[in-house]
């Protein structure tokens, strides 16, 4: 801004209006109708790995008046710079398109020079249907939830099947079809084990066509680590609005 601007300025306003403008200008505040003076806490933060950090490159400017942003085991921390605050008007963090789909919200707890963001998985759920076809085992097109067949065990008859992280291992159950009869065996987050039995209850350890099963799996809403969130194009929107 040079000398030019101010004098083209003060001509076509009064004292009170260029204050207000250079001072909208400097401090990166602007002033509502009710007289009173804001300023915007804006940015995007992603996990590369390494931690959350804005989001700078061609196509963004992460961080409007944010000092900086650390996360724990717990929750993500996005330190405010710029005028020091005296009331708190809202602020909101949100997921991205990639974060949404796969249930991931967030939740903020804000003062005046922070705000801490808490990642949480929704309920959701998981499914899929799997048979043996004579020589692989088949996950049908329409599963959910990254369902994948990593082995059948011939000692002792156990499918191990994986998905996406669940949480909760104890939500789940399978059925069979055309007489099958699957039952559950150890499992966890991650991964579901299955066991088929013949008509007289002994597990059978040699796959055939005849086996077949739907696997279902659900979660409860649940807090996560924001050090597992790692997606490449995975963002969390935010912004508040404060009185200075």
């Amino acid at each position: 801004m040079d000398k030019d601007f101010f004098i083209r300025e003060s001509k076509s306003h009064n004292v009170k209006d260029m204050a207000d403008k250079i001072e909208t200008l400097f401090s990166e505040q602007i002033k509502g109708l009710d007289g009173k003076k804001y300023k915007i806490v804006a940015g995007v933060i992603r996990n590369d790995g390494t931690g959350w950090k804005p989001i700078i490159d061609a196509n963004h400017q992460g961080d409007l008046n944010v000092g900086s942003v650390t996360n724990d085991n717990s929750a993500i921390t996005v330190n405010f710079s710029g005028a020091t605050v005296k009331k708190i008007i809202g602020f909101v963090a949100v997921p991205d398109e990639t974060y949404a789909w796969r249930g991931v919200t967030f939740g903020s707890s804000v003062g005046k020079t922070s705000a801490i963001i808490y990642p949480v998985r929704n309920g959701r759920s998981i499914g899929g249907y799997i048979s043996y076809d004579g020589t692989n085992w088949v996950v049908a097109t329409g599963a959910t939830g990254n369902i994948a067949v990593t082995g059948f065990n011939t000692g002792t008859g156990e499918l191990t099947v994986t998905h996406d992280d669940m949480g909760d291992a104890h939500v789940m159950s399978v059925s069979g079809r055309d007489g099958s009869r699957p039952s559950l065996g150890s499992s966890n987050q991650t991964t579901t084990v299955i066991k088929f039995y013949d008509a007289s209850g002994t597990i059978i350890t040699t796959p055939t066509t005849a086996l077949k099963v739907f696997l279902s799996r659900g979660a409860g809403v649940r807090q996560l680590n924001p050090n597992t969130l790692t997606e490449a194009s995975g963002n969390i929107w935010f912004m508040g609005i404060f009185e200075v």
